[in-house]
Parts: C-alpha cells; sequence; structure tokens
C-alpha cells in the first residue's frame, strides 16, 4: 500500500493520525469519492487527499479564510461548520447531497462536534461512509474552554446515591459497577456514541435512543471512526 509522506504537506496531522487514515481510508481510494473536511488550518489536509483520492472531490470548511491556489478537485468555503443554512450552501453549489467521507477537525469542542455530527452523519453522509472526529483528547485538557483533567468529573449526589442503592441490591456473585468515567468535552461526546452502538440491547430492554444508523465505531488515540450502516 503507498504510504502517505507528510514530508511533502503543511500539516498538523502527525503519523500517528495518518497509519490510521490509511487504514480506515484504503477502501476508498480510486473511488470517486466526495471528502468533506471540517477545519482546515493551513490547508494542507486538503492537499493530502486530493493526492491519496485522485478520483476524488475534496471540500473544506473553516471559520478563517484558507488560501489554496486554484485547484480543479479542491473547493474551500469559509464559515461556521455548525450552521445548517451554511452547511446547505455548500451541497446546493455542488449538487453533492452525500459524502463519502467527512472529517470534523474543526473546534475541537465538545458542543460544536456533537452538533455538526447531528447535522452531518444521518443526512448527509453516504450509507458505507466514514465520519471521522478528530483531537477528542481535548475533554482531558484543564486549560482547554470545556475540558477536565482527569478525574475532576463526577457523579451528582442524587446519581451517586442511586448507584449505590442499586450496588446494594445485585446479586453477591455480581461485580460493583465502576464509578462514573470522565465526560468533559470532546471526551463525554465520544463516549456518547457507544450508546447509539448498544442501541439495540437498549431498545430491547425497554431503553429509548434514536437509531442514527451507526453500523461501528473504533476508537484510537485523537481519532474516532464511525462507519455508516450500508443500508
Amino acid at each position: 500500500m503507498e504510504r502517505i509522506n507528510l514530508d511533502n504537506y503543511d500539516t498538523d496531522k502527525g503519523h500517528n493520525y495518518i497509519k490510521f487514515y490509511e487504514a480506515f481510508f484504503y477502501p476508498y481510494r480510486f473511488s470517486t469519492v466526495s471528502v468533506l473536511e471540517l477545519g482546515m488550518h493551513r490547508g494542507g489536509s486538503m492537499r493530502i487527499w486530493r493526492d491519496y483520492f485522485p478520483h476524488g472531490k475534496i471540500f473544506g470548511v473553516d471559520i478563517n479564510p484558507v488560501d489554496i491556489p486554484d485547484d480543479h478537485r479542491i473547493f474551500t468555503y469559509q464559515g461556521d461548520a455548525t450552521n445548517r443554512a451554511f452547511l446547505d450552501s455548500i451541497y446546493k453549489d455542488h449538487n453533492v447531497a452525500l459524502f463519502d467521507l467527512i472529517i470534523d477537525d474543526a473546534s475541537h469542542m465538545g458542543h460544536d462536534a456533537r452538533k455538526s455530527f447531528e447535522m452531518l452523519f444521518r443526512d448527509h453522509l453516504a450509507p458505507g461512509g466514514l465520519y471521522v472526529v478528530e483531537d477528542w483528547g481535548t475533554g482531558y485538557m484543564p486549560d482547554w474552554p470545556d475540558g477536565a483533567r482527569y478525574g475532576e468529573y463526577d457523579v451528582s449526589h442524587q446519581q451517586a446515591e442511586g448507584l449505590k442503592s442499586k450496588l446494594m441490591r445485585r446479586k453477591p456473585d455480581t461485580p460493583a459497577s465502576p464509578s462514573a468515567g470522565h465526560g468533559a468535552g470532546m471526551v463525554g461526546f465520544v463516549k456518547s456514541l457507544v450508546d447509539h452502538v448498544g442501541g439495540p440491547d437498549i431498545r430491547a430492554w425497554g431503553g429509548d435512543i434514536e437509531d442514527w444508523g451507526i453500523e461501528y465505531v473504533t476508537y484510537t488515540p485523537g481519532l474516532v471512526f464511525m462507519k455508516k450502516r450500508a443500508g
């Protein structure tokens, strides 16, 4: 498999990310894919995807202007990736209703990432496509706007009392439930995706959760890959 040489691109994506991108993106490589990336930084990743997908069209969105010389397969837009009307204008400009690959490398804030996901995954990701969230580890950073040092997140008093009561009723051979995990910012968002994957079991036992059509979620350090069901 041909590898991506990062020396050829002005990008902050490191080898620790690229090795996973190569593994997950290779099945799409020679298809006529449409790629949407939220957050372009200096535009280096736009060129990576243009070269990696020789038959693809690459769309980029950033809140700041990004200067990329004219290229017949790269299309850039300045705007807010959480604004539905703005994103709709991109679809209409190019008559592209569905993207095969969507990468969220934008604000790295939990609320923003969730909002973009809810607007894009179900309605604008093609069946069988991949949705990627970058840099979810910001949720562990105490100086990040919605981050917190691991261990600072805790359950409320009411939740704690409910957990204590449940543990007292458990069978002797049943292991204790784990304490509440860290849930700040991006970490909280990506952890919530587990519930969507567990939807069939949730509904089977009387719970209620919306079906987003997620086939699987794969977590790697800094990246989350979500595959949309083909049908």
